[in-house]
């Protein structure tokens, strides 16, 4: 695995307290490349790696463990009175406002697009949103079973279901019912389908298309549990402003060949 590369990384040694002030966070994660994932023993990946130099800038300590989604966000609302838990990467919604405490942005998402077969590019050409592409009785697609889509694409997922396929696992398996010829089109973002082109055996033939209508980029923060301690808010939030991560501002560069 190649290193990921901060040009902003002397600012941990610049903002770190002294190791008495030093304090550890819990960080859930589920397996999800290129974004969390395990890599000969270590978790690793492109938030994984924001999180830990922002931890450090900030004189903070972090302990990655695995945990489902559900888990996760179930973990994040009961943290009252147990040690507080974190997870990062994740959008802002009404139901995670109420739960949770939300730092400032880190990341911009890729949003969301579909993977597909560059021989197969031709079946899309005149496709200019998922409407046009879920209508199309010719094109199939393959989805996680239990998945929550958007409401105007659930419907016509459920509409086209005779011809789509529903698998349970994550979207790299989404990706390999692609790769296998099983269907035309998979469901999954834009950064994925950059590291499965190098990661997924047969994955070069891989291509990611934005149609209209899929999840645009959007801002992506560090949500905890409401009982993590005032001062740990602040030098989270201070150390992500430090290092310029805010959206608009100059992005660090970051090698994502994992």
């Amino acid at each position: 695995m190649r290193t990921v590369f901060f040009p902003f990384a002397y600012l941990a040694v610049a903002m770190a307290p002294s190791a008495e002030a030093s304090d550890t966070i819990a960080f859930l994660y589920e397996p999800y490349p290129p974004y969390t994932f395990q890599h000969d023993g270590k978790v690793v990946g492109t938030i994984v790696a924001k999180v830990d130099a922002i931890a450090a800038a900030a004189g903070l300590t972090v302990k990655w463990r695995q945990a489902t989604f559900s888990r996760m966000l179930r973990s994040i609302a009961n943290g009252k009175g147990t040690p507080p838990v974190c997870i990062a990467g994740y959008g802002t919604t009404p139901e995670r406002a109420a739960t949770s405490w939300i730092s400032k942005p880190f990341a911009m998402s890729s949003g969301s697009g579909i993977a597909v077969l560059k021989d197969n590019l031709e079946k899309f050409k005149d496709h200019e949103s998922i409407v046009d592409i879920l209508t199309d009785k010719a094109i199939s697609g393959a989805f996680l079973q239990g998945a929550t889509y958007s409401d105007v694409q659930t419907p016509l997922i459920e509409a086209g279901r005779e011809r789509h396929l529903f698998i349970g696992g994550d979207d790299n398996d989404l990706a390999v019912m692609v790769v296998r010829g099983r269907v035309d089109f998979a469901m999954v973002n834009p950064d994925q389908v950059a590291y499965l082109q190098r990661a997924l055996p047969g994955g070069q033939q891989l291509v990611a298309l934005k149609p209209k209508g899929m999840r645009p980029p959007g801002s992506e923060h560090i949500l905890c549990s409401r009982n993590l301690p005032e001062g740990m808010r602040d030098r989270i939030n201070e150390a992500i402003e430090a290092m310029m991560l805010l959206p608009g501002m100059d992005a660090p560069e970051r090698d994502t060949d994992q």
